[in-house]
């Protein structure tokens, strides 16, 4: 059956009418069409009307990703930060320093970025507070263990130390393992434990446990190249175990790597429990 013809509108009013609603009808489907997808027809024949509203919905689209992809966040990746590394002072490559404390490098653009984060212990009531104590808890451990890390692979090393209240300070041979990881990643993270003693219980296995005062720290490294300065370090390191300066060999410290840590973060932590 033949479905009968529309009604044939003669009047010019009633076409203008009828126009103005077919655009306002293709103007509602526009909006309600996802940016960039095709003007919509009617009768075969393109709403121009409705075009701008399509345009602008997908420059609007293209904005937000401008800016997404600004903040590096248009594949889901954080965008880079600024490389935590010393600028070495009086025209020093970046991780050297000659000792000098007018010549002194810059702070850590990481630190001044606010990108590092500060180290907290969540046992507040072990945490060592005092600078004081934290102070006397790293003059009176031994050993220090250095943390560093070259893109994915780690290294832990155990070493002697000296501190001079704001800086740890090492020495190394001319080249191994821990020089390949420092020149590719000046960050480095640090712990020292003592009066570490077991803590037995007599009934309960799973109550035994460690009495033991430590630190923790972060900062970033630099090579110390002054044979001066060397050789202060060098004292700084014997001053831990020897409470003494001492006289060094011209020879031996030149041929020495000296090391500076400046520490940017410290914590302290005491375990102190009694047996049972």
């Amino acid at each position: 059956m033949k479905c009968p013809p529309g009604p044939v509108v003669t009047s010019t009013r009633a076409q203008t009418k009828l126009r103005k609603e077919a655009v306002g009808a293709g103007q509602a489907r526009a909006a309600l069409s996802p940016a960039g997808a095709l003007t919509p027809r009617l009768a075969g024949r393109p709403l121009s009307r409705s075009a701008p509203a399509a345009r602008q919905t997908g420059a609007s689209v293209r904005r937000q990703r401008r800016c997404r992809a600004g903040l590096g966040l248009a594949t889901g990746r954080v965008a880079p930060r600024t490389p935590g590394l010393f600028t070495g002072a009086g025209g020093l490559p970046p991780g050297r320093y000659d000792g000098g404390d007018s010549a002194a490098p810059s702070s850590s653009p990481a630190l001044r970025a606010g990108l590092f984060r500060e180290t907290a212990v969540r046992r507040s009531d072990k945490e060592v507070s005092k600078r004081s104590e934290i102070d006397a808890i790293v003059r009176g451990c031994a050993v220090c263990h250095l943390a560093l890390a070259a893109g994915d692979e780690p290294y832990l090393v155990p070493l002697s130390y000296g501190y001079d209240g704001q800086s740890l300070y090492f020495h190394s041979a001319r080249e191994g393992t821990k020089i390949d990881f420092m020149e590719k990643n000046r960050r480095a993270c640090f712990n020292m434990v003592r009066e570490v003693r077991l803590v037995p219980h007599e009934t309960d296995g799973c109550k035994w446990t460690i009495s033991f005062e430590s630190v923790l720290g972060f900062g970033a490294i630099e090579e110390i190249v002054s044979p001066v300065a060397k050789a202060a370090a060098l004292n700084w390191i014997m001053r831990q175990y020897s409470d003494r300066d001492w006289e060094f060999d011209a020879h031996v410290v030149k041929q020495t790597r000296v090391w500076r840590l400046r520490i940017e973060s410290i914590t302290g932590k005491r375990s102190q429990q009694k047996s049972i």
